[in-house]
């Protein structure tokens, strides 16, 4: 079959990057031939590289419906989501990643979108499509190198948070004999999030390791269900038994407070509105998301080392009052409380790692002050508080000795102390 000309030169104008001008060809050439495939499929190409992502989605939807090999084009929408970071199209993504790799196990980039798949759902508690598709990928192609040490760390996340013990350890066994793909011979972390994977298995093993020395916290016969919702240091209080509640962790991997204050974080924001108005409404919440702004080598630490003029109470201020604002709002009509988690007092073994320019009074004091805005804002809308500051708080604004299972994550013990002492 004959490509039409107006295609040729569409595609011709796309070779040499004159994307407005195959823009304007496609989108006429498509308003009078609304069944040919190829002219959707250009102009989603177009719209996608011209980031008009509501529209390079729905030429996309429009090709896959009509193309003879679909497969290509749902590939490409998947990705075209995933890139648009708008949070309600992350689970049409996830199914059209799957729907590729159940069809394609044998292509060059499956074991890339098994990652990617594996990425979308860890950020967004959906562990059952980590399972459901990348789990019989992994057993059945037997990927190697830094991608099985990736995907397996995913897995053995996956299936904690679904609270299959003897599937986790497994996983994370395999992640640690191939540590030396997240980290080099120096013990300095390699390029891209294979460290990242990493480190979350070696939490969730000590995690595991504390429930068996602390058998008590975990026992008794649950009559109620209580939901934790943050990035890694959700992880800690899962499967506690608080006051007759059972606790439940929901991962958004990576997430920062900061993700739900400003545009650049819309899929984030959607993600937390999802997990929260999806979860039953008499059930209490735990959202724990601040205290990763408050590590002394990442984040809005950072920047603040960057900028010696940097307002960083301020800011802090700010962030913590948009953050908490955006909880408020996105626990609506819920029957039971939505809790603030505070940050806890910074572990002293953490403290070689305080940015160039900054001193360990600064750290320490940021963090308190970060704390106290969580506690003020979360009066000022009516949520109740955790704090976990008062709680950990040693000398010299460090945490007292004990607290940490590492140097940055709480044990069990200390954070199911901190939830009794309120949850009720």
């Amino acid at each position: 079959m004959s490509v039409p000309h107006e295609l040729q030169i569409a595609a011709g104008l796309m070779q040499s990057q004159q994307l407005d001008g195959a823009r304007k060809i496609l989108k006429q050439f498509t308003k009078r031939n609304s069944k040919h495939a190829d002219g959707w499929w250009m102009l989603g190409q177009v719209e996608r590289a011209l980031q008009q992502w509501p529209h390079a989605i729905d030429a996309l939807q429009k090709a896959q419906a009509l193309h003879p090999h679909p497969l290509a084009v749902t590939e490409f929408l998947a990705m075209t989501r995933l890139f648009s970071n708008q949070g309600r199209h992350v689970a049409p993504a996830i199914e059209e990643f799957s729907t590729v790799l159940g069809a394609l196990p044998d292509a060059p980039q499956a074991t890339a979108l098994a990652v990617n798949l594996q990425t979308l759902a860890l950020r967004t508690d959906r562990r059952e499509a980590v399972l459901r598709a990348v789990e019989p990928f992994f057993n059945a192609k037997n990927p190697q190198g830094a991608e099985r040490q990736r995907m397996a760390a995913g897995l053995c996340i996956a299936h904690f948070l679904q609270n299959n013990v003897a599937q986790t350890l497994a996983y994370a066994a395999e992640t640690m004999a191939l540590s030396h793909y997240a980290f080099d011979a120096a013990g300095k972390p390699v390029p891209g999030d294979y460290p990242f994977y990493q480190l979350y298995v070696e939490f969730i093993q000590a995690l595991l390791a504390q429930r068996e020395s602390h058998p008590a916290l975990y026992a008794g016969a649950a009559t109620g269900v209580m939901h934790a919702v943050g990035e890694s240091h959700g992880l800690t209080p899962s499967q506690l038994v608080i006051g007759g509640r059972r606790v439940q962790s929901h991962l958004m991997m990576g997430a920062k407070a900061y993700a739900f204050t400003n545009a650049q974080g819309e899929s984030w924001q959607f993600a937390l509105r999802h997990i929260i108005q999806t979860l039953p409404k008499d059930e209490p919440i735990v959202a724990v998301f601040g205290e990763i702004d408050c590590r002394n080598n990442e984040g809005i630490m950072q920047q603040w080392a960057k900028q010696p003029d940097y307002a960083m109470e301020q800011h802090v201020a700010a962030l913590v009052a948009a953050y908490v604002k955006f909880v408020k709002m996105a626990q609506l009509k819920r029957l039971a409380p939505t809790y603030i988690y505070g940050v806890p007092a910074p572990s002293r073994a953490a403290e070689a790692e305080i940015v160039q320019g900054r001193t360990a009074e600064d750290f320490t004091r940021m963090i308190a002050h970060y704390n106290a805005c969580l506690a003020a804002q979360a009066q000022k809308q009516a949520l109740p508080f955790i704090d976990i500051y008062a709680a950990t708080l040693g000398a010299d604004g460090w945490a007292r000795d004990g607290v940490h299972i590492d140097k940055v994550h709480l044990t069990p013990t200390t954070v199911a102390e901190a939830f009794a002492a309120v949850i009720r």
